[in-house]
Order: C-alpha cells, then sequence, then structure tokens
C-alpha cells in the first residue's frame, strides 16, 4: 500500500530538520486517511490550504525512472530550495537505505486507523498463536488492474497461460 511513497518519510526528516511544516495530501488511489492517521507528527492538510499557484508554490515532481539514486538526492535537494510559500511533491521513490530509520520515521508520522487497527486485531486473533508467515506479491501492472508506468502489462493470451 505504500511502498512508493518512501520517499515522504525521507523527505520528512529533512524538512523538519530546516524547521519546515511537512503536510501530507494524499487521496489517490485511495484516501491514505482510510488506513493511516497522525501519530506523534500532525501532517494532515486539506485541499483548499494547498496552493496551486506558481507565484506561491513550487512544483517537485521526483521520478525513480528518470535518477540514480544520488542523482535523485542531489535534485532533490536543488529543487526543495525555495522561497515559495508551499513546495508541492509528488513521487514514485521507494528507496530507503536504513530500516532502523524507516521504522522510526514512519512511527512518528503514522499509526493504524481504528477500522485499519480492528482488522488487525481480528486477523491477530484468526491466526490463534500468533506465529505467521506473511508473503506479499507485487506485480505492478503486470495484471493490468491499475496504471504503474514502466512496467509490463500481460495480454489476454499471456494471463491465461500464467
Amino acid at each position: 500500500m505504500f511502498n512508493y511513497n518512501i520517499f515522504y518519510l525521507i523527505l520528512y526528516k529533512k524538512i523538519i530538520k530546516f524547521q519546515l511544516f511537512f503536510l501530507l495530501f494524499f487521496n489517490y488511489p485511495y484516501n491514505i486517511e482510510n488506513y493511516l492517521i497522525p501519530n506523534s507528527y500532525e501532517w494532515r492538510i486539506s485541499e483548499s490550504e494547498i496552493s496551486f499557484n506558481p507565484l506561491e508554490s513550487k512544483f517537485v515532481y521526483i521520478s525513480m525512472f528518470s535518477h540514480n539514486n544520488t542523482e535523485m538526492r542531489n535534485y532533490a535537494k536543488y529543487r526543495l530550495r525555495t522561497k515559495k510559500k508551499q513546495s508541492l511533491v509528488y513521487t514514485n521513490i521507494y528507496y530507503f537505505r536504513n530500516s532502523l530509520e524507516f521504522r522510526t520515521n514512519f512511527n512518528e508520522l503514522f499509526k493504524p486507523s481504528l477500522i485499519l487497527q480492528e482488522n488487525i486485531k481480528r486477523n491477530l486473533s484468526l491466526l490463534g498463536n500468533g506465529k505467521y508467515v506473511s508473503l506479499t506479491f507485487r506485480f505492478q501492472q503486470l495484471l493490468g488492474d491499475f496504471k504503474e508506468d514502466g512496467f509490463k502489462v500481460l495480454s489476454s493470451e499471456e494471463e491465461k497461460k500464467n
């Protein structure tokens, strides 16, 4: 659900370091607040508070398909320097160096919504002894059920073969 937005966790710490506000508006392809809500840091912003006026805001797009990791970091640092009121960042980067840092940042920003927490609790009780193995398969857009640029979509014939 969240893997292609890991860059926001990196960005969060960098922004806080410079005593700026980190706000997250994420409503597509799902509303993040259906699953994750603020934990120890309030990151919510309403759409009406976002300015798309280029005199007030700077749009920053950082793509994993156009930069290697070093270039991506340098590009992001350059693009995020602004005197504008807001920087609007869109990214599909999912690179993160340190799993402990990821966990710390994630837990500062997010906790499960009530409905997600209830489903986690219900599923854990169904597992009984609490010992389980979880497997996650990610097919990008291979099955054509959603669009994710840079990945192949199987034809109907290929889908039936596999």
